[in-house]
């Protein structure tokens, strides 16, 4: 009974925990929508993004060496809404991994890493200039997924050929990791008028599981190097 109590506990936590982060997110897109029709100078960044975490503090050819190799880089978008000085918005990014299984070494495990947050920004000289130092900071989610081909199967073809045909359902595929995390960070933009080319530097100094929940911490390292490139729109 007090097993069953607690489980009961955990489960209605979980269900207030959702439902907040889902109000407040729906909050943070009203407020942004309404602030940027509002306000005449003000400016939507849209860019894409690529980043690699370290464990320790990178330098110049880990940076390089790493961007190179590819094997562990984040991509995705961001959308950032700046009001004079002062920006909004968040982060999206994935990654996808995979393993290979069996002893013919042809079947894989795959899995789905990810990454969101919700940042503020200060841009030192606002965001119309050609040279744009920033500093952030945000808050956010970074999980695992595992999406593997357990319900596939061997199908003989036309020809008389064996293919393994893979089922994915998302509905069946388990969270693994999961863990919140801070960070502060610092970054550049070049604005080439309106087209951006930057890159920023995240430090995490907090990352703690989620709260009434039993998945296995997401190894989050505490650094991370992003570089990103899209177009800014609206102001003067």
């Amino acid at each position: 009974p007090v097993c069953e109590v607690f489980n009961l506990h955990n489960m209605q936590q979980g269900k207030t925990m959702k439902k907040k982060f889902l109000i407040g997110t729906i909050a943070l897109a009203l407020f942004l929508a309404t602030t940027a029709v509002a306000t005449a100078d003000t400016r939507v960044r849209l860019v894409f993004n690529a980043a690699e975490d370290f464990v320790q503090k990178p330098n110049l050819a880990s940076v390089q060496g790493s961007f190179d190799d590819q094997a562990n880089v984040f991509w995705g978008p961001s959308v950032e809404v700046v009001i004079d000085r002062l920006g909004f918005g968040m982060h999206s990014l994935v990654k996808f991994d995979r393993l290979p299984t069996g002893e013919d070494q042809q079947r894989y495990d795959w899995s789905l890493d990810w990454m969101g947050d919700f940042f503020a920004a200060y841009h030192l000289f606002g965001a119309d200039t050609f040279i744009d130092p920033f500093f952030e900071v945000g808050f956010g989610n970074v999980g695992r997924v595992d999406i593997d081909d357990d319900q596939g199967r061997w199908i003989e073809t036309s020809d008389g050929d064996w293919e393994y045909e893979y089922v994915f359902d998302p509905t069946t595929q388990p969270v693994s990791n999961l863990s919140l995390f801070a960070y502060v960070g610092a970054g550049v933009a070049l604005n080439f008028d309106g087209l951006l080319l930057g890159a920023r530097v995240n430090y995490r100094p907090m990352v703690i599981p989620v709260p009434a929940t039993q998945f296995n911490d997401y190894p989050l390292t505490s650094f991370q190097v992003g570089l990103f490139a899209g177009v800014s729109l609206g102001g003067h």
